[in-house]
């Protein structure tokens, strides 16, 4: 059998969404993270996708997958970067940002997709969802994992708290 060279831009977006694939957001995400200018990252988790997924069908999980990935793409500023890394999970990379702007960012999705009613045939699908956020953390010269590692323990707080809410990772303090 001969080889197939896929193409690399192929492997670097995700078939679904069109959003970065995990690999290609944390390779991208690591050059701009070596700089001296705060990030945040925001990693973000649908809330009861597999129930849309039973009820609505696959397509149906899908499409919302797609409006997500719209709603990312509506909420950054050039040089911000979304990946769909997981079944129902997303990460964004915030650059040049504060504490105060990546929550607004992260409250901003959140809301717009909570209000967002999803047609698919005769049917209407609601999703809400739920986000960890965390800042870089110079002081402590805590990288790019440790930030991420950190917003996904507040997303599963968030989670646990009911879904549908954003929180700050190291102040468990709902946002």
């Amino acid at each position: 059998m001969e080889d197939i060279n896929i193409p690399e831009h192929c492997s670097a977006l995700d078939p679904v969404t069109g959003l970065y694939s995990r690999q290609q957001f944390f390779n991208s995400a690591e050059l701009l993270a070596c700089g001296e200018l705060p990030y945040a990252i925001l990693v973000l988790n649908l809330d009861y996708f597999k129930q849309i997924n039973d009820t609505a069908g696959y397509d149906a999980g899908d499409l919302v997958l797609l409006v997500v990935a719209d709603v990312l793409r509506a909420s950054l500023r050039e040089g911000d970067i979304a990946a769909h890394v997981g079944k129902d999970e997303f990460v964004v990379g915030l650059w040049q940002a504060t504490e105060g702007y990546a929550l607004s960012v992260a409250q901003r999705i959140r809301r717009t997709l909570a209000e967002q009613a999803i047609s698919f045939f005769d049917r209407t699908v609601r999703c809400t969802v739920s986000i960890g956020v965390a800042q870089s953390r110079p002081d402590l010269n805590a990288g790019l994992a440790s930030a991420a590692k950190r917003a996904s323990t507040a997303l599963s707080r968030a989670k646990q708290s009911g879904g549908n809410r954003v929180l700050l990772a190291d102040a468990w303090a709902v946002a």
